[in-house]
């Protein structure tokens, strides 16, 4: 199953979601070592919230900057399976999304 890598982004007035950016080209190792997973969580299927320093280290390794804007949006590294994301475009694109909630997804990302 091929991992997608994105940034997603969200308004931080009423966390709707703004939009996203493939980040495949930076290999996962080095997104591991920006984040440094969670031990029950080492393939960073959990979403990732991103700061300033964090924020830096990701354009460096991007063909061209992404424009961070922290005083008006949240940004978040979150993984997908893209099969399934695919498959599944149409219903997502019909369903608002909202800011990841502050909890552990990953065990329920493993059973499926």
């Amino acid at each position: 199953m091929k991992i997608e890598r994105v940034i997603t982004k969200y308004n931080n007035t009423d966390d709707s979601f703004e939009g996203e950016f493939n980040i495949d080209s930076i290999p996962f190792e080095e997104l591991a070592g920006i984040f440094s997973p969670q031990k029950d969580d080492p393939l960073m299927y959990d979403p990732y919230e991103i700061n300033v320093v964090q924020a830096e280290l990701i354009n460096r390794r991007l063909p061209s900057s992404f424009p961070f804007e922290f005083s008006e949006y949240s940004y978040f590294v979150e993984a997908y399976s893209a099969e399934e994301r695919f498959k599944s475009f149409e219903v997502l694109s019909l369903m608002p999304r909202v800011k990841p909630a502050p909890m552990r997804i990953s065990q329920y990302i493993r059973v499926m």
